[in-house]
């Protein structure tokens, strides 16, 4: 069972993994969309591995802040200090040098 925190109010979509199964055997659409939607998500996750391996702390925060500004002015400093693994601290002496 996974435990979910949302930052703001929003529609919540879960299903049973063998009734997905089911879902994408019977229809060869649906298949072809899952399996999009898994190599999004796999290219996402590799592009984010390959950023914490060759970038550092404040390459990754202009990349959050060029790709998703609206991230960086919604959230809690603590959540996306998280999100970039870094420390709070850290990005507020990232934030200063970047606003000077």
């Amino acid at each position: 069972m996974l435990n979910h925190q949302f930052l703001e109010d929003g529609e919540y979509l879960s299903a049973n993994f063998d009734n997905v199964v089911a879902l994408g055997e019977s229809t060869t659409r649906i298949t072809q969309l899952f399996l999009k939607f898994y190599e999004h998500l796999y290219m996402v996750g590799t592009v984010r591995q390959l950023s914490f391996i060759f970038d550092n702390a404040e390459q990754r925060y202009l990349k959050l802040l060029t790709e998703r500004p609206k991230v960086i002015a919604s959230d809690p400093q603590q959540f996306i200090a998280s999100y970039l693994g870094i420390k709070r601290e850290t990005l507020s002496r990232i934030r200063k040098k970047i606003v000077l």
